[in-house]
Parts: C-alpha cells; structure tokens; sequence
C-alpha cells in the first residue's frame, strides 16, 4: 500500500481520518455497553423487536435530516449538532438506564442503532460532498481504516473500564468521546478552502422513493442495500442468540469487549493490507461482492458445524470487512451521481433500503421464532437475500460505467448527425425548398432527394429553373436515374445560350437516348464545351469512324483549353468505355487541378490498373487526395497491393508516405486492415504511424472486420512501454533543476509532447480493441477542467481494461510526478527500467528514433560539458537527416572548443 499522500488529498484525509476515527470510538464502546446490558437483561428473541424499532424510527430520523440541513446551513454544522445531540441523549440514559427495567434497556439498544445509522451517513454525505470517484479509491480505503482504528480504541477503551466498572459506566465515556468528535467537523469546515465541486449531472428535481425506483441503477443499490441488511441483521440475530445461549450474563461485558477489539483489529488489518489494493485492482463491485461471497460460505459452514464457533464466524466475516472493505465500495458506488441527486437517493436508500430491510429482516425472524424455528434453520433462509444481495451487485455495474459515460458525453462536446427516414412531411419541406431563391438551398434539396434514392419525385420542372447550376445538377441526376421524363425539356435546352447548358443537356440524352445523328450535328456547335461532349459520345457508340474520331480526341487533350478537357472528362464520365482509358491517362498528366478531379471521377467509373502511377503521387496533394483515394477504392486489390508496395519502399516522398494508410483504410476489408497492422509493428516514422493508427480506427467500426488482436496488443504493451521511457527520462531531468540549461527546458517540453503522442497512440491502439468503447471521448475528457469528467474517464478506463494493461495505462494518466506514474507503469507492464543518471538517459536520446529528441539532445550534451558523451555522439552515422547531423556537428565543435559556449556559442 502506498505511504505517499498526495497534497490535494491530505486535508480532506485528514479530518475524515480522524473524524471517523473518533466517531466509530464512541460507537464501539457505546456498542459494547448496549449488548452486554441488553442480553444480560433480555431474552435475544427481544433483538428483533429493537430491530424494528431502530428501522422505524431511522426512516423518520433521515428524512428530518435534510429540513436540519437548512436551519443550521451546512453539513459540518449538522453533523457537529448531531454528535452533541448524541452526547447528551447518551448521558440521560446513564441517569435513567436502572431507574426504568428493561424498558430502558431496549430503549437504549435502539438509540444507539439509531445514532450510530444517523451519524455514519451525515458523515460520508459530507465526505462526499468535495471528492471524484479518483480521489475516493485513493482516499477512502484510509479514511474507513481510520474507522477501524478508531472502532479499536473504543473496543480498549471498554475492555479496561469493564475491569473498573459497570457496563452503565460505559455511556458517560461514550458521550465524553461523542463531545470530543463534535469539535473535528468545525474545524474541518475553517480549515477547508475548496468549495464543493460544481457537478453538470446534478439533479435539483424533488426526488420521491418512487422516482428513485423508477431509475435502473438506483433501484439495484435499493434492493443491494435492502439484501444486505436482511442478511447482515440475520447474522446479528444468529451471533447474538448463540452467544446469549452460551455466555453466562455476568461475563457478556467482557466478551463483547474482546471479541469486539479482536474482530476490529482483523478490520483493521483487511482495511491496511488490502482494501485500497482490492479497490484500485478489482474494482468497485468485485471489492463489494467478496463480504456477501464470504457470508455465502460461512453460513453453509455454520448449517454443518458448531453452532456457536459458526455464529462467532459469520459475525466475524461481517464485522471485520462490512465497515472497511464494503463500506469503502458502496460509498464509491453512490459517486457517480450528482451530488445533490447523490444526497437525496442516499438519504432515501438508507431510510428505506436500509432500515427497511432491518425491519423486514425483524418481522420475519419473529415469524421464524414464532414458529419456533432454530438458528440454524433461520441460517438456512439467510442463503436467499445473500444471493439476492450479490445479483443486486453485479446488476449494478453496466449503469455504473453507462452513468460515467454520460458525465463524459456531457463534459467532452460530441457532435453527431443522424439520417432520418423521408416522411410526407420532409418530402412537403424539400418541395418547398425547390422554390428558394437562394440557388444553394434548392441545389441541397436536390441532393437530398438523390441521398433518399427518391429522384422520381423531382419534378421535371425544375430543368427550367433560372440557375444553370441548378439544371445542370438536375440533369445529371434525371441521367443518372435513367428517368425519361426529362428528355422533352433536355431537347429543348439544346438551344439554350449558355454552352454549359447545352453540354449537360447532350451529356444527360446520350446516356438516356443516344442519337448519332444528333451527336454528329453538336460537333459542328460553335462552343468548344458542346463539340468535346458529342466527340465523346459519337465514340462510345462504337461508330466505323472511330480511329478518325480518336485522334481527334487526343488533338483536344493536346491542344484544348482548361474548359475543353474538362468537358471531355464529364463526357467520359457519362460514357464509360475501356477506349478512353489512355485519354484519361493523359487528361491526369495536365497541370489543371479542376480537369484532374474530373478525370479522376471519369476514372472512377472506367477503372485500370495503369492509372496507379499517375494518380500515386496526388497523396501528396491536398486537392487532389480525395479523387485519387476514390480511383484507387474502385480498382480494388490491384490498388491495395500498390499502396502496400509504395508503404515499404524508402523512396516512396514521405508526403505521399504520410497518407497511404488513410488510403488503405478506404478499402474497408480484412486484407487492408492485416496490412495496416503488419506495417505498424515495422514503421519508424511517427507521423505514418500516426496515419495507420488513425486509419484502422475508422475501419475498426466496420462491423465483422477481423483484426489481429494478438499483434494489437504487442504494440499497446510496446506504446506503452514507451510513454514509460519518456516519463522516466523527464524524471531524471526534473531532478536535476539544479544544472537547468536552455536546452534542457526544450528536452523536457520534446518529452511531455512525445509522452502525450504515446499516450495518444495508446488510445488508439485500445479504441480499435475494444471497439464497444469510444477512447476518443475518453481521451477528450481526461483533458477536461472539470475533475468529475476527469474521474469518468478514469472509471471508463478501469471498466474497460484489464490487468497489466489497466494499470499501466491509469498510471500514465495520473497526476503524479514523472518518476511515480514511470515506476508504476514499468512495473505493470514488467519493464526493466532501472533508476538511470542524467548521462544515460542523454546517451539513450541520442540513439532514439525521434529526430526531435537527438538534435536538442545533442545540445544538452554540449551545454552540460558531458565530454564522456562525445564518443556517442561521433558514433552516430553520417547519413542522418540533415538537422541531427547538424546538431551532432554543432555539438561536438562546442566540446572541443569549451570557449564557444563562454561566448554564448551554445544558442548558435
């Protein structure tokens, strides 16, 4: 367990250490007194009647909580006046206990149940109050060992007095320590200095025991907490019954007090030695579910052994993890809500659930009794609300993660479109639309009715809009429908004044109705655009003048202006043939980025292999990528094993490097993504990794895609083992502020932007094998300003992962120093990383692949004078990039001509 606290964590650490410490002090010695005069004074088959009671009068107590709250204005005053409160009813019983019989006795047994339920939720309310899910699996596991502790204390403090006095004396020392507590929460709430953290989740709604189980996860911690009680108030009744049946009434005094300190003292271990462990590396509800496993067994152990060492057991299995270990766990499960939707559930869940289950745990042990059933078959019945208590737990944990993935939602901006289905609605507003006068608004309404696949609606009518833009997209999508109902307008428009015009309406008729008399008339059009769109279409008929006509196709490519080529190209579009594909090579070749992407949409529907050579290097190109990506997809696997070629080859322009992967992932298949990850296991260059990594995420949600998971993992564990690296070597450098160069402030920002790259990488790599979580809006809201988002994230994270995987990722991602999160991390992920010297850690930056971090390496080397490193630094090969080898020789010269630097030749 680690002795390191945090600062942020020691002042809230602090108060509740101590004021639980206290507060379960006076509990465990007011305990001790009430059932050594309560058993000594009362038939056990009375304990279900006090039972009851306590559940009663709990549920009216919690609900007056909140109207206590608004008279007194905050928690620490609250739980301040109910801890005097307490002392002073506390006191009146020792005044009173002998003067009433057994009246009082049973009195007595209830207010301290009732004190004790009243005080412990007023206090973890006000815990909860400043903390995220985070700082609780770090801080409460301490917190509820203080709770042990102190319950140890008071467990002494009643052993010695009994050997002094009475049980009755017992409740002055109680009250005493009761006024001693009070005076923690006031001064805790001077000492603070942090306002409650604002929650965006809070809920301010009046909140009733209906709506609470109206919402799926409240209602499981209702039946959770309803399940236990039942459970742990049945092993009370069994414990107390056989110890009442087997310990003479003089001696119960001392006996509770014993066995009350010993069994605190086994908490106390279990809370020390292995809650927090259990907590940070189990989880939440596994960490919960191991107090009703152990009760499982005990209690079969109990139905076939002695019946009094079987009670001891159960009683001590409860005792020992309920207020450390479980508690510690519920608590946690009851952070991922709102804080004042936390404050009102709580106080409904343990009104209700609680003593609720109490008092129904009552009414049915006095059935048992009443039927004169034993402990042992009321032991036997136990086994059901057990089993229901552990389903309650396990049925919790998909609404726990599901409420950490809203706080995330919420606090990380998500933005998403959905495509709705066409109804008669949306069908009346895109007519409409038709009818704007802006040109934009009708040409989208045009491309909707293409995107719903309903161009049988659009009317005819719209070809005689004023806009050519507009006719010329209506054309093409009336051609591309093969709808015949355009081609008494289109004709029409073939005299229209606007050449645009007429092309587009002899593009769209040759694709519905071609007519070679007609095409052999528009070559004689005076407008180049309308004689390079019937040339193409007279070609496509197949026609005897086809060698004549080819050559007068490629005196256009050669001759023909910007307008000329790109109407060939549209042509060719529209009339697919393997004829035009070597025009369609030399239309590329053009320095026209606009005839380019037409010639790569014509590609598109006439594909061949030799496009690959030209359209390679448009990668490159911003313009151009897009067009070339949609060729390439078309030509299938001829293009994906040319792509995998130029990704291996060195030669291959690393601008053109760069966005293969983003090409590759266009494919969407098995075949590219195996490719994806085969190269990422050998690339170097950061950036192309970067690319793949962004590239298999996309195809990642591609469903039925089958990746190679085992390879996946190696490169996580190897991401990860590098974000540790990196943090390691920031370490070294931040210990050593005392030599703090100029370079050594670029080392160490170099440093925490490649551990964050890492870490990005790492996301990434998880994202694509867990594909039912999106690390994306993880990783976003770990970069968030509001901790509860922060905290999400974190339990998404724990949620998610697994074993050395989790915890070296959530040590990465804390807020501890660089040596901390790089000790914690190599020691996940079994990484030798062994406490490294300054000159180490510059010799192992010289050898490492970023260029970045060789070349202001290699400077720290020459400020710091570390002449040793010169060998390392004349090692480096010659044919470096030209920044390192630079560096390098920049380096060495200061070395050997130590007056450079007097001169500030250092910042050359």
């Amino acid at each position: 367990m680690p002795t390191t606290i945090r600062q942020e964590d020691r002042h809230d650490l602090t108060f509740g250490f101590l004021g639980l410490m206290v507060l379960m002090a006076a509990h465990a010695t007011l305990e001790t007194a009430r059932d050594a005069l309560f058993l000594a004074g009362l038939p056990a088959t009375d304990l279900p009647w006090a039972y009851l009671a306590i559940a009663i009068l709990a549920i009216v107590a919690l609900r007056a909580q909140q109207r206590l709250l608004d008279v007194v204005g905050n928690r620490h005053r609250l739980l301040s006046a109910s801890l005097i409160g307490g002392a002073v009813v506390t006191l009146g019983f020792w005044f009173s206990i002998r003067a009433f019989g057994p009246w009082s006795l049973l009195a007595f047994y209830v207010w301290t149940g009732l004190l004790a339920t009243v005080l412990v939720v007023q206090f973890w309310l006000l815990l909860d109050e400043s903390v995220t899910v985070t700082r609780a699996k770090r801080i409460f596991p301490l917190i509820a060992a203080g709770g042990v502790m102190g319950a140890i204390v008071g467990s002494m403090v009643a052993e010695i007095l009994l050997r002094l006095m009475r049980p009755e004396g017992l409740l002055v020392a109680g009250s005493c320590i009761l006024v001693v507590a009070a005076a923690l929460p006031l001064f805790w709430d001077r000492q603070s200095n942090a306002a409650p953290i604002p929650d965006p989740l809070n809920a301010e709604e009046s909140f009733t025991l209906r709506s609470l189980l109206s919402d799926r996860y409240l209602a499981k911690l209702f039946v959770l907490v309803l399940a236990a009680t039942v459970s742990v108030t049945a092993v009370d009744y069994i414990f107390k019954s056989e110890v009442a049946a087997s310990i003479p009434p003089e001696n119960l005094g001392s006996f509770f007090a014993r066995f009350y300190l010993a069994l605190n003292s086994v908490g106390l271990l279990v809370q020390i030695l292995g809650a927090r462990w259990l907590l940070q590396n189990l989880g939440v509800h596994r960490s919960a579910a191991a107090l009703p496993v152990l009760l499982l067994g005990g209690t079969l152990g109990l139905l076939v052994g002695p019946a009094l060492i079987g009670a001891v057991a159960l009683k001590s299995i409860d005792g020992s993890m309920r207020h450390s270990l479980y508690r510690t766990a519920v608590e946690v499960l009851y952070l991922p809500l709102g804080s004042a939707r936390r404050q009102r559930a709580k106080t409904l869940i343990d009104g209700f659930g609680h003593r609720g289950g109490q008092a129904l745990a009552s009414v049915v042990i006095l059935a048992a009794v009443a039927f004169g059933l034993s402990t042992l078959q009321i032991a036997f019945a136990v086994l059901i609300p057990i089993g229901v208590w552990l389903l309650a737990i396990f049925g919790t944990r998909n609404q726990y993660e599901e409420i950490f993935r809203a706080r995330l939602r919420q606090g990380v901006l998500e933005t998403r479109f959905d495509l709705q289905a066409l109804d008669l609605r949306s069908l009346e507003v895109l007519l409409n639309a038709l009818n704007s006068e802006q040109d934009q608004e009708v040409l989208a309404a045009i491309d909707l009715f293409d995107v719903y696949g309903r161009t049988a609606l659009l009317p005819v009518l719209i070809l005689y809009h004023p806009s050519k833009e507009v006719r010329e997209r209506a054309l093409q999508l009336f051609s591309e429908a093969q709808d015949p109902r355009f081609v008494p307008v289109a004709t029409r428009m073939l005299e229209d004044d606007d050449c645009e015009v007429r092309a587009a309406a002899l593009r769209a008729l040759t694709v519905v109705r071609p007519d070679a008399a007609l095409l052999t008339e528009k070559m004689r059009d005076e407008a180049p655009l309308v004689e390079a769109t019937a040339l193409i279409g007279l070609m496509s008929l197949g026609t005897s003048e086809l060698p004549t006509l080819r050559r007068e196709l490629n005196r256009r490519i050669i001759e023909g202006g910007e307008e000329t080529r790109s109407a060939l190209a549209r042509a060719i579009h529209d009339r697919p043939s393997p004829i035009f594909h070597g025009a369609l090579i030399e239309l590329a070749k053009t320095n026209s980025d606009p005839v380019r992407i037409a010639t790569a949409s014509a590609m598109t529907v006439n594909p061949d292999a030799r496009y690959l050579r030209v359209l390679l290097p448009w990668l490159g190109k911003g313009r151009l990528r897009g067009a070339a990506r949609e060729v390439m997809v078309a030509l299938g696997p001829v293009a994906l094993d040319h792509l995998a070629a130029a990704m291996r080859d060195r030669a291959t322009p690393r601008k053109v490097r760069r966005h293969i992967p983003r090409t590759i992932s266009r494919f969407r298949s098995s075949e590219a993504a195996k490719l994806l990850v085969q190269h990422l296991e050998v690339e170097r260059d950061g950036a192309v990794r970067f690319k793949i990594l962004r590239g298999l995420g996309r195809m990642s949600s591609q469903p039925g895609l089958r990746l190679d998971s085992r390879a996946l993992k190696r490169l996580l564990a190897k991401t990860l083992a590098r974000a540790t690296q990196l943090a390691r070597w920031r370490a070294v450098l931040d210990a050593r502020l005392d030599q703090e160069t100029h370079s050594s402030e670029l080392l160490v920002r170099a440093l925490r932007d490649k551990e964050r790259s890492a870490l990005e990488r790492a996301f990434r790599l998880m994202g694509i094998l867990h594909r039912r979580e999106d690390f994306s809006l993880v990783w976003r809201g770990l970069d968030s300003r509001d901790p509860r988002v922060r905290a999400a994230g974190r339990e998404i994270l724990f949620a998610t992962l697994a074993g050395e995987e989790r915890s070296a990722v959530l040590a990465l991602i804390d807020d501890a120093s660089s040596a901390n999160r790089a000790d914690r991390a190599a020691t996940a992920l079994r990484v030798p990383i062994p406490d490294t010297s300054l000159e180490e850690a510059l010799r192992a930056m010289l050898r490492d692949d970023s260029t970045t971090l060789r070349c202001i390496a290699a400077h720290e080397v020459a400020e710091l004078s570390l002449d040793a490193l010169a060998p390392d630094l004349e090692r480096i090969p010659r044919d470096e990039r030209q920044p390192v080898r630079e560096s390098i020789e920049h380096a060495l010269l200061l070395l050997r001509n130590p007056s450079r630097r007097l001169h500030g030749g250092s910042h050359g």
